[in-house]
């Protein structure tokens, strides 16, 4: 493991180019909460996370300098930020932005192991219950001398309080099947660029995210067929998707079987593969990071629930501190892919 004191520069992404989706025809970044653009929030949770450097932001730059300039004293002011102008994709703003913030690496025509070390952590713009304990601890439980491409996941038992009760709205998400239970990805990423090699396959899972639409599962699937990921990995894929669908007619039982085959560390190799690198799941306790804004009626929840959310964000933190348990150890399968 890294040292504790050991900081990251971080990327928030807050495009609204390419394959994005707006909400009531803006950038989802931008939606406010209590008068104040959900992006402010995750940024003011990067400023005090005690694991995070330099911050750039990218997105559409004059809505970005307006919304720091008109919400100058919510923030913190407390590390540097910077603001750079977003390109066409989601992969092209998650480049440049590493360029930004490296741009010795631009010049590049061959990669030092200790240039290929450079670590960016990246988070979108839509999470707004996200909080710096989360972050510092998702940070603090990825093993970057074992991988360098790290995807945050909750476990879905974690997301009840969440879920639509007692006459309140919520969010209910899709989550994933597994050997070891159901998870959900949080929207924290711990990447090392230059170790990725097949780096325009994150566009891809980017465009076809919505994997609800059968058009987007058939065009990943053969995406995904085309990185050489195998039959194996092409049956993961089919028994992932089988398991959604049955979790959507409300028969999980049945997945419980076909779960046996589809091993963390199975799934973690098949995407090893595909993006040619080391890739790992980094399972997390906590779940603000989740709770994204993908749809109006999630933006309308999001609002109504907000206050009552973060209070309770803050007593499950306590508690886990209170219980001394505030840098759990990761729990990692031996995958050695890539």
């Amino acid at each position: 493991m890294k040292k504790v004191s050991t900081k990251y520069d971080t990327v928030l992404l807050a495009g609204d180019t390419g394959a994005s989706r707006t909400i009531r025809g803006r950038n989802k970044s931008f939606l406010e909460i209590n008068g104040i653009p959900l992006l402010l929030y995750v940024l003011k949770a990067l400023e005090k996370a005690e694991r995070v450097n330099r911050i750039c932001v990218i997105g559409p730059h004059d809505n970005l300098l307006k919304a720091l300039e008109d919400h100058h004293s919510f923030l913190e002011h407390t590390k540097d930020i910077t603001i750079c102008q977003q390109g066409e994709s989601l992969f092209s703003n998650a480049w440049k932005s590493f360029l930004h913030l490296n741009p010795e690496a631009q010049e590049l025509t061959s990669v030092d192991t200790q240039q290929a070390e450079k670590t960016v952590f990246y988070l979108s713009g839509d999470i707004p219950l996200v909080t710096p304990f989360e972050i510092d601890t998702f940070l603090t439980l990825c093993d970057t001398d074992r991988y360098d491409y790290f995807l945050g996941v909750a476990p879905a038992e974690n997301l009840r309080n969440f879920y639509p009760q007692k006459g309140n709205p919520g969010i209910k998400t899709n989550f994933f099947h597994i050997k070891e239970g159901r998870f959900r990805q949080n929207n924290l990423q711990l990447v090392k660029p230059l170790k990725v090699t097949n780096r325009h396959y994150i566009q891809k899972v980017y465009d076809y995210r919505y994997q609800k639409d059968l058009s987007n599962i058939v065009k990943l699937a053969f995406e995904f067929f085309k990185g050489h990921v195998g039959w194996d990995g092409f049956l993961c894929y089919v028994l992932l998707h089988w398991h959604q669908f049955l979790s959507r007619i409300h028969i999980n039982p049945l997945t419980l079987p076909t779960r046996k085959v589809l091993p963390r560390s199975f799934i973690e190799s098949c995407i090893s593969r595909v993006l040619g690198t080391r890739f790992a799941t980094t399972i997390s306790p906590f779940v603000g990071a989740v709770l994204d804004i993908d749809n109006e009626k999630d933006y309308t929840t999001m609002c109504t629930m907000f206050s009552s959310w973060q209070h309770y964000l803050q007593e499950r933190e306590t508690a886990f501190k209170k219980a001394k348990h505030a840098v759990p150890l990761p729990s990692r399968s031996n995958n050695n892919a890539a």
